[in-house]
């Protein structure tokens, strides 16, 4: 008895259902036909027709050939991603309820299609991959698409689309004050250094947290440290103003920096209390946590720029400088690793079997399956019914789901 086997297109980004309001699974020669038709005549240019008329003329070839074979396409979401890739699993579960093959010959117009491959080998094996190129450069599609999923994620996305357009906002600001691009540069390290060091997913993880609600004490705290900030500001920048007329720019900045040390450290303890009292109200044991690594680490900074520019305003000794940083690096190495553990024994406590696991930008990556307290990690199922590993030093917090860092 011959094996059976599927000859499989996709249709990820759901062009059929877009423009000619077809929805997959499609399954037979007729319909594929029929689809294919109709989708060429909607748009003479579309790669998806043509794929769909090789597959159908791959299975004329096998059936004449006497082998038990059966043409089926699927359809995904303009919108790619998970949201595609769940429709099109539904989509082939339900065609292997109809055809049961052993395994199939997916046929594809490109890269986008074959990000797919990883859900049909979940479920059947596959003998090959077709490929359709129709008047455009594989290697350049392949290229194309790789960096349209880059830029998706944040961190890819900040650095080529959100620091050159930082860039271009600060320059006409700059220019139009009349510093040309001096204030520029400073900017752009600032940022780089910011990233290299970490402090950038640290603001961005606070300001995606940030929630208004009359209900939280920390509402309470924003409202209050925002014109406390702004203050703190506008004070270092007159000190800076006024210092500048009587000492060289250099130590009018260092007087300027320690005022804002002074102006800056009420608002943020401010805030911290705000939300550290509502962590503890609502029993968020590792929001708690959070917030106490946030207070000493925002403290040894705030100490470190102190001491830093008393050096540069001939005010502390280089030797104070020196003993500043080495305790700075002790203190911190020594918070940091006890907030890991205590962080790994407060989820001890918390049941995560059956837990939804999300990434840090919100995506989707599977449900909890097992738990093992003693090596400190849990096991996941992703989408693709692939078990994944992951440790409790990777979560960032858990309430009705695990978000991880």
């Amino acid at each position: 008895m011959p094996r059976k086997t599927l000859i499989l297109c996709i249709d990820r980004d759901a062009d059929l259902k877009e423009k000619v309001n077809m929805v997959g699974p499609i399954i037979g020669r007729a319909r594929n036909i029929d689809a294919a038709n109709r989708l060429l005549l909607a748009d003479p240019e579309e790669v998806d027709g043509n794929t769909i008329f090789e597959a159908v003329r791959l299975f004329d070839s096998m059936k004449t050939n006497g082998e038990d074979v059966e043409v089926a396409t699927l359809t995904g979401d303009p919108s790619r991603g998970y949201t595609a890739d769940r429709e099109i699993g539904e989509q082939l579960d339900k065609v292997l309820t109809e055809f049961p093959a052993e395994s199939c010959i997916f046929v594809s117009d490109g890269a986008d299609d074959e990000q797919i491959l990883p859900i049909i080998n979940s479920r059947m094996k596959v003998d090959s991959v077709r490929q359709v190129s129709m008047k455009q450069s594989k290697e350049l599609e392949r290229t194309y698409f790789l960096i349209l999923d880059k830029l998706k994620e944040p961190y890819f996305a900040r650095m080529f689309i959100g620091l050159p357009a930082l860039i271009l906002l600060a320059l006409v600001i700059s220019y139009s004050l009349g510093f040309e691009w001096k204030p520029v540069a400073a900017i752009v390290g600032l940022y780089l250094l910011a990233k290299g060091f970490g402090v950038e997913d640290r603001i961005i993880y606070m300001l995606s947290h940030f929630k208004v609600s009359a209900e939280e004490v920390s509402t309470i705290a924003y409202v209050i440290a925002m014109p406390l900030f702004a203050l703190a500001l506008w004070l270092s920048a007159d000190d800076y103003i006024k210092m500048s007329a009587s000492v060289d720019n250099l130590k009018a900045i260092g007087h300027s920096v320690r005022s804002l040390v002074i102006f800056i450290a009420p608002p943020l303890v401010l805030v911290y209390l705000g939300k550290l009292y509502d962590n503890i109200r609502d029993g968020n044991n590792l929001g708690t946590l959070r917030m106490m690594f946030y207070v000493i680490m925002t403290g040894i900074t705030l100490y470190l720029v102190w001491v830093f520019a008393g050096w540069v305003i001939a005010e502390a000794y280089f030797s104070e400088l020196v003993n500043a940083l080495i305790a700075s690096i002790i203190l911190g190495a020594i918070t940091m690793e006890t907030v890991q553990y205590l962080k790994r024994d407060t989820i001890k406590g918390v049941d995560l079997l059956g837990k939804e696991v999300y990434s840090s930008s919100g995506n989707y990556l599977g449900k909890v399956i097992s738990v093992n307290d003693e090596d400190k990690d849990f096991v996941y199922i992703n989408p693709w019914k692939k078990k994944q590993v992951c440790d409790y030093d990777k979560i960032k917090d858990i309430d009705t789901r695990i978000n991880l860092v």
